[in-house]
């Protein structure tokens, strides 16, 4: 029980670090952003990812629809569901440069695929989208490469 309850404490002090508010954020097209996530997922520390757009206060992100996953070019504020929009990073551009990341980005808006929190998530897609893979097991928070059903 008290090691549990060390653990607790110290996975609080961890999250509770701020970030940015996604409203006030500046960023460049190409950007990675990461948000923490809301409730229990945030607490844990796991994140959403997804990249600056080349078109003003825009982001390039993944949606996600019980399983039915969508890539979308949308304005951040109206990217409400599942994030804490308080609690946001700028990390910069990628491997790839800011162009080439909005290039294999945008070549995706409108894609539908199977969500999977797992093998075919957030990260994935934006490994892909700013290193020009979408990574190895061990650069994802899911600690899974993608699935072969993953488009990328």
């Amino acid at each position: 029980m008290l090691k549990f309850a060390v653990f607790l404490i110290i996975t609080s002090l961890v999250c509770s670090v701020k970030g940015d508010k996604l409203d006030d954020m500046p960023w460049e097209p190409g950007d990675l952003i990461t948000c923490k996530l809301s409730g229990v997922g945030g607490f844990f520390g796991f994140k959403h990812y997804m990249i600056g757009s080349d078109t003003p206060r825009h982001v390039i992100t993944v949606l996600n629809n019980k399983g039915d996953g969508r890539i979308e070019d949308i304005h951040q504020a109206q990217f409400t569901r599942g994030i804490n929009r308080s609690r946001c990073r700028n990390r910069g551009k990628g491997k790839l440069t800011r162009e080439e990341t909005i290039e294999r980005a945008k070549r995706w808006v409108g894609t539908k695929f199977t969500y999977n929190l797992f093998r075919c998530n957030c990260q994935h897609w934006t490994n892909d989208w700013t290193k020009g893979s979408s990574g190895r097991w061990y650069n994802n928070q899911s600690l899974r490469p993608s699935a072969r059903y993953c488009p990328i």
